[in-house]
This record gives C-alpha cells, structure tokens and sequence, in this order.
C-alpha cells in the first residue's frame, strides 16, 4: 500500500468517540492498557465534565498519562502521578490507582492525578524529576520529607469529580436501567466491579 493510502486508511479508521477503545489509541494522550480501566475512563468522561476538561487540555499538550490500577501502592496512597521520561518532543507520566477502590472513589482519584498531569502540562521545563520537584515546591504542598507533594487545584478536581458522579450507579449511556425485580443491576457497574 502507497504511504499516502496508508495514512488516509488510518486516518479514516480512527474513531474519535469516547469509546474505551479510543482511550487505549496511540493517538490520545491519556491512555491506558487495562480494559477495566478503559471502561472506567469512558465512564468518568460520560459522567463527569471535570475529567471530559481535564483529558480534552491534556490532548493539547505534549505530555502522554498512562493510567492504570495497581495493588502496590502504600497503605497511605490511593493513587499517584509519576514523570517517566521526555523525549520526541513529548512528556510521559504514571497514574497508578488503587484498584481495591470503588468505581466512583477510582474516578475521583483519576480526576486528581489527570489535574497533577495537567500542572506538568502547563510547566514547559519540566523534563525529569528534579525539574518536577522544583515546580512543586513552588506550586504546592509538601506531604512528606520524601518528595511527595499536593496542589489545591488537584484536591479541588478531585472533590469536583466526586460532587459531579453523585450517589446513583455508573453506566455508560447507552445502558438501560435493570427489568423490574432484577437483581443484575447496570451493566457497566457489573463490569466495573469485575474481579482483578
């Protein structure tokens, strides 16, 4: 195949909805390789218009967020943002989340971190993690002896995210409500509470 045809073949193939598999695409910039964390993420940019902003900032930036749900994380962290590298004129982080938590504390987290993410985003020099723990000196908070720090605009998101997904369950919206007795509840709660 001609490379013109090849690109214009890709270029139509790409979807551009919030599909899950368009979280996992090497076009977007917030990514992820776990399938459940691909459901979640779909469902947090239907549910919630703090993740939909913070993910459509990040694509117009050059840092690329792989988020995932781990079990390693201490006792003290629900989830955590990490510079990996630069290079190719691009930026990449972490996002790990821990994954015992429920769907809706999950997202509240992801909108945290993706805002963390954002920061790094928005401060141009910050290419390794001396760089990034010089803008968070000067931007947040320091949690720990060891490095670890917080921003308000970050808490801020997080707590908007939760006030966004309120009380009822997580569907996608497509889903339809359980027939009358069942016990099955939505679908996207069932897979989201998926085991590990």
């Amino acid at each position: 195949m001609e490379p013109l045809a090849l690109l214009v073949a890709l270029a139509v193939s790409l979807d551009t909805s919030m599909t899950f598999q368009g979280w996992s695409s090497p076009v977007r910039n917030v990514r992820s390789t776990q399938e459940r964390t691909l459901r979640l993420l779909d469902v947090g940019a239907e549910r919630s218009p703090t993740i939909a902003r913070l993910r459509a900032a990040l694509e117009q930036s050059d840092v690329i967020v792989y988020v995932q749900t781990v079990r390693d994380l201490a006792p003290s962290i629900d989830g955590r943002m990490m510079l990996l590298n630069a290079g190719h004129g691009r930026r990449y982080v972490r996002v790990d989340i821990r994954q015992s938590l429920t769907p809706r504390e999950m997202l509240a987290i992801i909108g945290h971190e993706l805002r963390h993410a954002l920061e790094i985003a928005d401060a141009r020099e910050v290419r390794d993690d001396q760089s990034m723990i010089e803008l968070y000196r000067r931007i947040g908070v320091s949690r720990d002896a060891r490095s670890h720090f917080e921003t308000i605009a970050a808490r801020a998101a997080g707590s908007q995210v939760r006030a966004e997904l309120g009380g009822g369950q997580l569907r996608t919206r497509n889903e339809r409500p359980p027939a009358a007795g069942s016990t099955s509840g939505w679908a996207s709660q069932q897979a989201l509470r998926a085991p590990w």
